[in-house]
């Protein structure tokens, strides 16, 4: 008989932190069978032997995946290409390797109202932001004032409402393993936040339900985590992000039929203006929805923008002429 829910944890040099967030998957107490993925992309901490481990200890319930050279760095989507493939289970759950779980119920929770409310696609919850730097442990939602409302109670919500949040833990997420099948070939495209795409393109198929009940735990300022990594990033790394972001979001909306645009356009504007902070591109000046970003923009940022245009495009013109 398969599982009811297939847990999917991605990890990565996180020898200090994965103990933890396999023990936070075996103490979940459902009525239900469960299984656990665990990718390894290529460790050279010891974190691959702690996952070896575990999955000798329980070898009907871990189920392990080790690479011998690093997938990400290749740009391949470790979840679409090694997880969800293997994945038995009528739901996916997912958590990275250096979150974890903090409420024993919260599968028995998620998996009862997908039972019985078969529209909703996608569930998931609040948790604590835990900053591994000044060692301070906070709620993670609301992170900005206008998510004090809807994340003050549990409730349904569409792709709109879903789109007020800014970020939301992925620890939290659980799907049914059904909807990918219903994804477009679009869906596979590179993104650097997965998990905003999968949010994004499951909620858009129905609705989504909010759980208001700290379930999870983010860690935040942990090395080597994805968010340390775009912190280091160089204009040109940041400006493909960025392009790559919006370039999702686009295609997420003409999969939902631009029934949720409004929310959509907004929710780009930030991801927009981080582009042309960017660029050094003209084209992307005069780019419609860019150019209405560019004109919200203050007076230092456009002089940031042109700056980055003109600048290069100078220094190239000079090299041309020697």
């Amino acid at each position: 008989m398969n599982p009811m829910v297939s847990i999917c944890c991605l990890a990565y040099n996180q020898k200090k932190y994965i103990g933890k967030t396999i023990e936070s998957f075996l103490t979940q107490k459902t009525s239900f069978e469960y299984e656990i993925i665990i990718h390894d992309d290529a460790s050279s901490d010891g974190t691959q032997d702690i996952i070896r481990e575990y999955a000798e200890k329980y070898p009907h319930k871990i189920i392990p995946v080790f690479q011998k050279q690093n997938q990400y760095s290749k740009g391949v989507e470790n979840s679409i290409t090694f997880c969800y493939p293997r994945a038995r289970g009528k739901y996916i759950a997912l958590c990275e390797g250096d979150d974890y779980w903090c409420d024993d119920y919260k599968l028995e929770k998620q998996v009862a109202i997908f039972e019985s409310n078969p529209e909703c696609t996608f569930i998931f919850s609040n948790g604590y932001s835990y900053d591994e730097k000044n060692n301070k442990m906070a709620s993670f939602l609301p992170r900005i004032e206008k998510e004090r409302q809807i994340a003050s109670y549990s409730h349904f919500m569409n792709l709109s409402e879903n789109l007020k949040f800014s970020f939301i833990p992925t620890a939290s997420f659980i799907f049914r393993k059904e909807t990918l099948d219903r994804l477009p070939n679009g869906f596979k495209i590179y993104c650097p936040t997965g998990d905003l795409r999968t949010r994004l393109y499951l909620i858009g198929q129905k609705k989504a339900y909010y759980f208001k009940d700290k379930m999870v735990v983010y860690r935040e300022n942990t090395p080597g985590s994805v968010m340390a990594s775009w912190k280091k990033l160089n204009t040109d790394q940041a400006y493909k992000n960025f392009k790559s972001i919006v370039d999702m979001l686009e295609r997420v909306n003409v999969y939902t039929n631009f029934e949720y645009s409004d929310a959509i356009r907004e929710y780009e504007i930030p991801h927009r203006k981080a582009l042309l902070l960017n660029t050094k591109s003209f084209h992307d000046l005069l780019e419609r929805e860019n150019k209405i970003v560019y004109k919200n923009c203050t007076i230092l940022e456009k002089m940031k923008i042109l700056g980055k245009i003109v600048l290069p495009n100078t220094i190239c013109d000079i090299f041309k002429k020697e």
